[in-house]
């Protein structure tokens, strides 16, 4: 819950927020009892920190920043930012480039190259209809 938000449950609004991938467990807690996200991959980040794992170790394991919300305990990591409501901290790991990336640009670059040629094969017969403004100039001074 966010204080922003009142009693109202709200998502996290971080993952909208960065252009980073965000892990969260996804746990949910209902009635006092949790239910366990899917996945493993934030459990086990998530586990790290709670272990006091250091730089190196969250950076190896594909964290690049830890976000802390509200009032949260400190971590041994370099702090890049720090205000009441948040704390980030850098950690500075790399995560892999996104898949299919080459795909993707490649499949952009024909679709930018199929609205070009699209443009120019209708902007193509009205230039050609269009008269020479030389040849229409001499023709109404004669």
């Amino acid at each position: 819950r966010f204080g922003w938000a009142g009693d109202a449950p709200v998502l996290d609004p971080l993952p909208r927020w960065v252009r980073a991938d965000v892990f969260s467990t996804g746990d949910l807690t209902i009635a006092g009892r949790t239910v366990r996200g899917e996945g493993t991959r934030a459990r086990e980040v998530q586990q790290l920190l709670i272990s006091g794992a250091d730089r190196e170790r969250l950076a190896d394991a594909g964290v690049g920043w830890v976000v802390v919300e509200g009032l949260g305990p400190a971590l041994e990591l370099p702090v890049a930012y720090r205000d009441t409501d948040i704390t980030v901290y850098a950690v500075g790991g790399d995560t892999p480039a996104p898949a299919h990336r080459n795909l993707m640009l490649a499949a952009h670059t024909l679709w930018l190259a199929l609205l070009v040629i699209g443009l120019a094969g209708m902007l193509l017969p009205w230039v050609r209809r269009r008269p020479d403004r030389a040849t229409h100039r001499a023709a109404t001074n004669r």
